[in-house]
């Protein structure tokens, strides 16, 4: 009996630190992929495609987005939201990434993947989008 209780509590506990190496790869994910989508805005094909095309459709979109999170969630956005976005060959959303990470953000992201854009000058193109909210 003792020895099938400790076995139960070391499991217990692997699974917890397996948890909390998994929550700090994701936040170098995060990192990386924001780094990735900086530098394809940076180039000339990305920055004409964010700033012509990716930038009106996706503002188009999100506050409609915001607002139905907020009634969901019961809880407003942050002062700013960080996202970074992967789109397909397509323009389908493959991956969002947000930060901070809190209901409203994720039901945000959650939302956004269901969005199609414009085609991207590449396949697997991350951009970053900052959203910053005011309270009136």
């Amino acid at each position: 009996m003792r020895i099938r209780l400790a076995s139960l509590v070391t499991a217990v506990v692997i699974q917890a630190v397996s948890t909390g190496s998994l929550l700090r790869a994701d936040e170098n994910g995060f990192d990386a992929r924001w780094s990735e989508a900086e530098e394809n805005v940076g180039s000339e094909p990305g920055k004409q495609y964010f700033n012509e095309v990716f930038f009106k459709e996706f503002f188009s979109k999100y506050s409609v987005h915001v607002n139905e999170c907020t009634q969901r969630t019961g809880e407003r956005m942050t002062s700013e939201l960080r996202a970074a976005v992967q789109l397909g060959t397509n323009g389908d959303v493959l991956t969002v990434l947000v930060r901070p990470e809190s209901a409203p953000a994720r039901c945000f992201a959650a939302l956004v993947e269901n969005d199609r854009f414009s085609r991207p000058p590449f396949d697997r193109f991350w951009l970053p989008v900052t959203v910053r909210f005011t309270t009136p």
